[in-house]
This record gives structure tokens, C-alpha cells and sequence, in this order.
């Protein structure tokens, strides 16, 4: 089922635009992905050391699938493939 008028529909198309990117930067504003990163070399940002920062990353990426497989938008589709690359 997709929704594409009403009242979830909308706040599906709020989460997509607005509450997922807001997100994504503040993970990256903490380094998250970097901390994936720094595994392979890929960067020398200082770790994070904040506990369970890996399940963040992993929450948003389960709300931005989500927000796809409702409603396709390229710059939330490069977000993820650009999160799996730092994780995988």
C-alpha cells in the first residue's frame, strides 16, 4: 500500500524532506559514519565516543528506506547508498 494523499501521506512527505536530513546531519556533525570509516582508512576523524552510535545510523537508514519504498528522491537514495558505502 502507498499513501499519497492525507493526513499520513504528508507526514511521510515531512519525515522524507525534512526530519531524515536533519538527522543525517547531526550523525555526521558526531562523526557516526566517520567512525565507520576510520575502520578501512577512508578517514582520520577522531572517534566518537558516545555509546550505540553504530544503531543510529542504523535507525535512520531503516526510516530512509522506508521513506523510499514510499516515494523515490535521488539525494535521499545517494544518502543511503553514501551510508552503506562507509558501512559495508
Amino acid at each position: 500500500m502507498r499513501l499519497t494523499a492525507g493526513f499520513w501521506a504528508d507526514r511521510l512527505r515531512t519525515n522524507r524532506r525534512a526530519s531524515i536530513p536533519a538527522v543525517l546531519e547531526r550523525l555526521r556533525a558526531h562523526h557516526v559514519l566517520d567512525n565507520f570509516m576510520r575502520l578501512y582508512g577512508a578517514s582520520d576523524a577522531p572517534r566518537e565516543r558516545r555509546l550505540a552510535t553504530d544503531s543510529d545510523i542504523y535507525k535512520w537508514l531503516e526510516a530512509a528506506c522506508f521513506a523510499l519504498a514510499n516515494e523515490e528522491d535521488a539525494d535521499l537514495r545517494r544518502n543511503v547508498e553514501e551510508a552503506l558505502d562507509a558501512i559495508l
